[in-house]
């Protein structure tokens, strides 16, 4: 008899490889924050810096100094000291990463669904970083803030339990990539545990149990690979705010 599929109420990236097309590169170019002071003519003339590929899920993307996400969603993971891979994050449409904007070299780029990346080598990054000041005023803001908020999460999951790490995990996936739903909020993301457990700094079996916890009274809806944030969840959080 046939295995019967799991339900995920995730809405499925609808991209392929070839789908990245020059398009797409425009309207995702043009939105990129650190391009916001620049011209139309401006814009046109550093559309061709760009170059567009294709992942499938689970490819990994060569390191260049910028790549923007055109669609799709991509991970950023690092392997420890005993050479497990850890997910550091997950970026979406029209965000970056890259040597340029602060991504350490250790760090390694994933496709986690299908996937479409805008990137730009060295001399085409020196060029934009020459040609417009105000490119490299907003990329420089733009690493500085990454870098606080990067030394504010280990200064969190360094201090916090795990329950309050998954908490403010989860929350802070929401704020990415939920969308509202009849039940709460879905991130609309394919996430495991495992990947839960290396974005919160706590092992799988931790974040199982707080994951049971919270779906047994209520603050969660999740399957595999998915989870809903109840309207209590938002009670729950600032509860733990307050508390710390």
């Amino acid at each position: 008899m046939a295995q019967r599929k799991r339900f995920s109420p995730v809405t499925p990236i609808a991209i392929s490889p070839e789908d990245c097309t020059p398009d797409i590169k425009k309207r995702i170019v043009s939105d990129v924050p650190f391009l916001e002071d620049l011209s139309d003519s401006d814009i046109l003339d550093v559309m061709p810096l760009f170059r567009e590929r294709g992942f499938v899920p689970g490819e990994t993307i060569a390191p260049e100094e910028l790549c923007v996400v055109g669609a799709g969603l991509v991970k950023i993971i690092r392997s420890d000291y005993d050479g497990r891979e850890i997910v550091l994050d997950f970026l979406r449409t029209g965000e970056f990463f890259g040597l340029a904007v602060g991504s350490a070299a250790e760090d390694r780029a994933q496709a986690h669904t299908a996937a479409c990346v805008f990137a730009v080598n060295g001399d085409a990054v020196r060029r934009l970083f020459l040609q417009y000041p105000s490119v490299t005023a907003h990329m420089l803001a733009s690493t500085a803030e990454r870098v606080n908020e990067l030394h504010r999460r280990l200064q969190f999951l360094s201090g916090a339990d795990v329950s309050s790490r998954v908490m403010e995990t989860l929350s802070r996936l929401a704020e990415k990539t939920g969308s509202a739903t009849a039940d709460g909020t879905l991130l609309q993301l394919p996430l495991s545990r495992e990947d839960l457990g290396s974005l919160s700094g706590a092992t799988t079996e931790s974040v199982s149990r707080v994951v049971s916890e919270l779906s047994r009274n209520g603050y969660l809806k999740t399957g595999r690979r998915w989870f809903t944030l109840t309207p209590k969840f938002a009670d729950l959080l600032d509860m733990d705010h307050s508390s710390r």
